[in-house]
Parts: C-alpha cells; structure tokens; sequence
C-alpha cells in the first residue's frame, strides 16, 4: 500500500507542479507567437489556470498523507496559502475582462493583479519543489533494502 500511496503522490505532484512549470515554460511563449500577442495568449491562460487551481486544491489534499515533520507541513501550509491567493486573486482579475471582446477594462490594476498572482505561483511552485525534495528524502530513509 505504501509504494502504491507514493506513486498516486508522485503522479498528482507530476500533473499539477510538471502542467505547470511546462505551461509557463513553453505554452505561453509559443502561444503568444501563434496568436500574435500576450494578451490573446492570455485570454487562453486564464482558463487554463482556473483548471490548475482546482487541481493544485485537490493535490494539497492528497499531500496531507504524507505530511510528517514540521518541514513538509509548513511548505504545505505555504502551498496552501499560495492557493488560497491564487483562488481569490483569479475571479478579480477575470472581472477586468470583457471576455467576449477580449478586452481588459482597467489595465493597469489588472497588470498590478497579475504581477503578484505571477509571484505567488512562482512561490508556491518553489514551496512545491522543497516539499518533494522533503518527501523523496523521507521515503528514501525508510527503503527496504531488497
């Protein structure tokens, strides 16, 4: 049951944190070539993000059973209020859209919205990225030699 929990946790920690570092690494840059602009690239983003928040919820829940020692629960906790921002952030900047249009009605409290949403996934993929380095060195401790 062990190696089965690790790799639900593996796969789930794979689909949210790999979507997104692949997401912000490759998809926006080739979709903002594709579509002529960052803004109509955008327009994608903000529903591509709506499903990455659900996910991120739903994999901090599955994370809880693996949380022990004050390390992980508090890159967890870090996560999780990460989330919660990302979760209250995204409604606001999405009701300076005219959406049908694809236009952004008061740019430059969008813009100032955006940069701290920005800033908060890249501190919850950081705060992500120490919990798996945390996780991996527990289960390794405890490895049964075959």
């Amino acid at each position: 049951m062990t190696v089965l929990r690790q790799y639900i946790i593996l796969l789930a920690f794979a689909l949210w944190q790999g979507g997104f570092f692949f997401y912000v690494s490759f998809v926006v840059s080739i979709g903002t070539d594709e579509l002529g602009s960052a803004m109509e690239q955008g327009f994608i983003t903000r529903r591509v993000t709506q499903k990455l928040n659900v996910l991120g919820a739903i994999v901090l829940v599955l994370f809880l059973c693996e949380n022990r020692g004050w390390g992980r629960w508090s890159m967890w906790w870090c996560m999780v209020l990460m989330q919660v921002g990302l979760f209250y952030l995204h409604p606001r900047m999405e009701s300076l859209l005219e959406i049908d249009v694809h236009h952004v009605i008061d740019r430059p409290r969008f813009y100032r919205m955006h940069r701290f949403y920005l800033w908060m996934s890249t501190f919850q993929w950081a705060f992500a990225m120490v919990w798996l380095f945390l996780t991996l060195r527990n289960w390794n401790r405890f490895r049964v030699s075959a």
